[in-house]
């Protein structure tokens, strides 16, 4: 598939009619940790209400460090989304303390063994839409009809994000390439890519030398071109890994941290790692 031709798609998929109703004025008050979870809600609430997004720009879930104005938010919240603890993991003691009164809903029971970027899956990413609407309908039935009908919409246009990466990467996808760090199983194995190596152990783990230098091993002896980091994360071992290698670095965002909120953000995220990975890998 061209360039043109793939963009074009992913502009016609939000050019379309959403079905959306009109905004309600007594719509649930919602608060979203990251991002592309907070795009999945804004979908299902379109016409009825906008969510509040937690953790905004490019910080990592890790690490994250409420702000006065969102400890405000979850303590008015009548829903919160996050993925779980094992992500946002500087979250947990804050929803417990400050969204007592709140419904809390955590994605990680979609976790099956790949990590918590789950999200990153787009089959798994329909399921999370679903369990959104019902989440909304059963704390707001006035407006359960109109959440169905919007994240059954949603789930249209992730289905057919999933089938234009998938024809738009199948030309790469068995091209070696390395990783910052482990975020992309559920991408890797949705996609059938080929990861073949991890330069940070840990999150937030700098690489020892021993396995800076096996990974540059690696890249060497699989003439492998392609390193990525990501701009949640610090990429100095990135430099390390590459020096003295044909290699490039190149940055996967599995945030879309630099994408506006709002419901083209998943899609648009998921959009852009493929761009990255076939503008490397394919060039």
């Amino acid at each position: 598939m061209s360039k043109p031709h793939f963009w074009i798609l992913v502009l016609v998929q939000f050019l379309l009619p959403t079905g959306a109703v009109t905004a309600q004025p007594n719509a649930p008050v919602v608060v979203v940790s990251i991002k592309p979870l907070h795009a999945m809600v804004s979908a299902v609430m379109a016409g009825v209400g906008e969510p509040d997004l937690l953790i905004d720009g490019s910080t990592s879930p890790h690490t994250f460090s409420l702000k006065p104005s969102m400890a405000g938010k979850l303590q008015n919240a009548d829903l919160v989304f996050w993925i779980g603890p094992n992500l946002e993991t500087s979250l947990k003691s804050p929803l417990e303390n400050l969204a007592a009164d709140a419904q809390v809903f955590g994605f990680d029971y979609l976790d099956n063994g790949a990590g918590p970027h789950v999200w990153l899956d787009p089959q798994l990413a329909k399921i999370m839409v679903g369990d959104i609407a019902r989440a909304l309908a059963n704390a707001d039935p006035d407006n359960a009809g109109a959440y169905q009908q919007n994240a059954s919409i949603y789930q249209s246009k992730i289905e057919d994000m999933q089938l234009r990466i998938a024809e738009h990467l199948a030309p790469v996808k068995a091209h070696p390439f390395v990783v910052f760090h482990d975020a992309y199983a559920q991408f890797q194995t949705r996609f059938e890519l080929n990861v073949v190596g991890v330069v940070s152990l840990g999150e937030h783990q700098a690489p020892g030398p021993r396995h800076i230098r096996q990974i540059r091993q690696m890249i060497i002896e699989q003439n492998i071109a392609c390193v990525f980091s990501e701009p949640q994360l610090n990429p100095n071992s990135i430099a390390l890994v590459i020096e003295g290698t044909t290699a490039s670095a190149h940055e996967l965002d599995p945030l879309g941290a630099n994408l506006p909120a709002g419901p083209a953000q998943y899609i648009d995220l998921m959009d852009n790692l493929a761009m990255a990975l076939v503008a490397c890998l394919g060039g």
